[in-house]
């Protein structure tokens, strides 16, 4: 029983530590202007920005899709059933996460807002804004100039 226990542990940390991977300097964009729109140009640019994604989350995303779940249905769709010991999500399809920024401005929390993230939370002294993301919108705030990575929170376990 012991090693059971022990293995399922291993692979919890396992999970972990390759889900929530900070990005390489390289491949982190610093902003070019606080001014630009949030708007995603290119596929390459997609292809960019899912990289700041934690896998945890853009697997849950990709089941979503391979569903057929869009913004259009998701209230129908039983958008919770998604969730998982690591990424929570709504009725309404919205994904918790921790969003890794350059800085925490009121322009950025604006930003954040107008691409629909909700209950933002900073955390004093640190660049992560906590917030529920839409899952159709989670690239195109990934794609925005500060954000260096997007991962789910870590959640307090029970043992």
């Amino acid at each position: 029983m012991g090693d059971v226990r022990l293995w399922q542990g291993c692979w919890l940390m396992v999970l972990l530590m390759t889900s929530c991977q900070v990005p390489a300097a390289s491949d982190r964009t610093e902003p070019s202007d606080a001014t630009a729109p949030p708007v995603v140009a290119s596929a390459k640019t997609n292809e960019q920005a899912a990289l700041k994604i934690a896998t945890l989350i853009r697997d849950v995303i990709q089941r979503m899709h391979d569903d057929g779940v869009t913004s259009a249905n998701v209230a129908t769709r039983s958008a919770m059933d998604y969730s998982n010991p690591f990424v929570r999500v709504d009725a309404g399809g919205r994904i918790h996460t921790d969003i890794t920024v350059t800085r925490v401005t009121p322009e950025v929390m604006a930003d954040l807002r107008a691409s629909q993230v909700h209950n933002l939370q900073t955390h004093a002294g640190q660049t992560i804004i906590q917030g529920w993301v839409p899952f159709d919108r989670v690239v195109t705030v990934a794609a925005l100039p500060f954000v260096h990575h997007i991962r789910p929170p870590r959640y307090a376990m029970r043992r």
